[in-house]
């Protein structure tokens, strides 16, 4: 999995022929391996585990003046560039009250360990990992349908749908979810 996002800084300098030079700031998330283990206890009960490793790169462009004498100066554009790479690891339980009912607890950013000295600016932009939990109910009331709902600490929800149509000697499955996070407006208590 790799995102990558590019903003413009709000930084610019007009050059000799009245053009701007906008400097630019990029954001590289990547998730570079992970790995995961279920174990089933029996029909009604499952514990498993997730370890994922991430880097991500902060990469914002300034200009450093340049001397090419005693008074004569120019603007060469410069990049800094920070990064953080770090492991996550989280547990989950599954329990199935029968084919139909299932609950599922997991831990949000249990662990997180590694290299993470960025500055204060690039905190803003780097990966969340606040300690939570996710609640999960699941509800198939037949083998083409299923109904979720997902809660998370963070007061954080998802809704979900899901249908598979069988169609001549084929299966499509059609979803749709709904989410909702402490950031949208109006967030709701």
């Amino acid at each position: 999995f790799e995102k990558e996002f590019i903003f413009s800084n709000g930084s610019a300098i007009v050059l000799e022929d009245s053009s701007f030079q906008q400097l630019n700031s990029k954001y590289t998330y990547k998730e570079i391996l992970g790995f995961g283990y279920s174990y089933n206890f029996s029909s009604k009960f499952s514990l498993g585990f997730s370890l994922r490793y991430f880097t991500q790169e902060f990469n914002g462009e300034t200009f450093k003046p340049v001397s090419l004498g005693d008074t004569l100066y120019f603007l060469e554009r410069e990049n800094l560039i920070e990064t953080a790479n770090f492991w996550k690891a989280d547990f989950g339980i599954n329990y199935f009250v029968n084919n139909m009912l299932s609950f599922s607890v997991a831990s949000l950013n249990l662990f997180n360990f590694g290299e993470q000295n960025i500055s204060e600016d690039s905190k803003t932009f780097k990966i969340r990992d606040d300690k939570g939990a996710s609640f999960k109910l699941t509800f198939s009331p037949s083998l083409q349908t299923g109904l979720n709902f997902l809660y998370e600490t963070n007061n954080a929800f998802q809704l979900g749908v899901s249908q598979i149509l069988g169609i001549s000697n084929a299966n499509f499955g059609i979803s749709l979810a709904v989410m909702h996070d402490k950031y949208q407006s109006p967030f709701i208590n």
